[in-house]
């Protein structure tokens, strides 16, 4: 009876572990399923938050265009501001240029009335002087020096 008593043991040790691995099975399937409603409900808030970051970026590429448009707006408004104020300079460089060319040539007129009269004073002293030379040149033109010979050579 050994035999028997043997044979009923392993007899229901098969079945204790058939019912521990189908009790194993019946919980990886439990957990499994678990881990798949919670993998749906993640897809789904992230689906959201992925639509939800879709429409903020639309938002802000909207109000990237709207803000370019208000840009190029004040851009032009700059550039017509620029242009007028280079026009304004253009006409004060023009006036400047002008009153430079007058007393650059008011200067030479002056500088030939100048000259004239210097060349005048000149010739007026020249001619009052003339007459009078120094005796005393004229008595050492008379004299003349002798030449020392240099030696050795």
């Amino acid at each position: 009876m050994a035999n028997a008593d043997d044979f009923k043991a392993l007899a229901d040790d098969m079945a204790k572990a058939y019912k521990d691995r189908t009790g194993r099975i019946s919980s990886i399937k439990a957990e499994t399923h678990g881990l798949m409603r919670q993998a749906k409900e993640e897809d789904k808030t992230r689906a959201k938050a992925v639509d939800d970051l879709q429409a903020d970026t639309q938002k802000m590429i909207g109000g990237f265009h709207r803000d370019s448009k208000a840009r190029a707006a004040d851009n032009a408004k700059m550039m017509a501001g620029f242009r007028r104020d280079d026009k304004a300079r253009a006409e004060e460089v023009d006036e400047l240029q002008a009153e430079t060319q007058t007393m650059v040539n008011a200067f030479r007129r002056e500088h030939h009335a100048t000259a004239a009269a210097w060349r005048g004073l000149v010739a007026t002293m020249a001619t009052t002087r003339a007459p009078r030379v120094p005796t005393a040149m004229v008595e050492a033109k008379g004299k003349r020096r002798r030449r020392r010979k240099k030696r050795g050579g």
